[in-house]
């Protein structure tokens, strides 16, 4: 050994008992090591803290010896509750679908996570499904406000080619978007395209529309925040229609019922 020696004794022993390329900046290292912290990688990006990337391989510090004096600080303990407070248990099970909005709630329940400025009575969801929406659909809305300006006029896939792409797949007969709840308006001042989603308690929803957007980006943005709109107002009490029998589909629903209650009665009588 030559140099710096700590007075630690085996400290150098997994290195071959040697401190050769002790000072090098850069070692060989593969993925979760050295500097690859700089670089994004799937697993390591939520695996590792990105402070935690030393030197890589059997070059691992086993020592760290800086000057200064020993920072101790208290354990973490958990944050916003009070030590006395008395949560309420919501229990999930796998009988319901995973869809179902009560699967993605948080099962313990505090009173101090409840955010009453927004008038809920429950805690929010934490986590909300990863879904990739191809359709847009009502869900939970009033209506959809679409503004394009006429006059205004570029070539190519620009914005204004993107809301009207929006505007016709919203329209379109894949998607079970009724006609009477999505509105095109026509602009005399040449801006840019506008889209407002109104949801059922009136609150607004206009998606960011940045250069380059698609509109199925817009789709996808405007469901995911239909889905945060209507965790938002169940946790108000609301009580929202399911998503399979929708809003536009009631109608159809209770007049089929009515049918089926009728046609019932009449078989009886024979």
């Amino acid at each position: 050994m030559t140099g710096l020696v700590y007075p630690l004794p085996y400290y150098a022993m997994w290195r071959g008992n040697h401190d050769a390329y002790r000072y090098n900046q850069a070692t060989p290292a593969r993925w979760g090591e050295g500097d690859t912290h700089k670089m994004y990688h799937q697993h390591f990006a939520h695996a590792k803290c990105p402070t935690d990337y030393g030197r890589g391989g059997r070059e691992f510090d086993y020592l760290s010896v800086r000057r200064g004096k020993l920072q101790q600080k208290p354990l973490p303990a958990v944050q916003y509750t009070r030590p006395d407070s008395q949560p309420q248990w919501l229990f999930k099970s796998w009988h319901n679908p995973l869809a179902s909005a009560t699967m993605w709630e948080r099962e313990v329940q505090y009173p101090e996570h409840i955010p009453a400025h927004l008038g809920a009575k429950r805690p929010l969801a934490v986590l909300a499904p990863r879904t990739m929406h191809k359709h847009i659909f009502l869900m939970h809305m009033e209506k959809i406000s679409v503004t394009v300006s006429p006059f205004l006029f570029g070539f190519g896939h620009n914005l204004q080619k993107a809301v009207l792409d929006f505007y016709r797949r919203a329209l379109s007969a894949h998607s079970p978007f009724p006609n009477d709840k999505i509105f095109l308006y026509y602009s005399i001042d040449a801006i840019t395209p506008k889209i407002e989603v109104t949801w059922l308690d009136g609150n607004t929803y206009v998606p960011p529309l940045i250069e380059g957007v698609r509109a199925h980006d817009i789709i996808q943005m405007v469901m995911e925040q239909a889905w945060l709109a209507a965790d938002r107002m169940s946790a108000e009490g609301r009580l929202l229609n399911p998503i399979a029998i929708d809003d536009y589909k009631w109608e159809q629903l209770i007049a089929f019922k009515a049918k089926r209650v009728k046609d019932a009665t009449k078989g009886g009588k024979k």
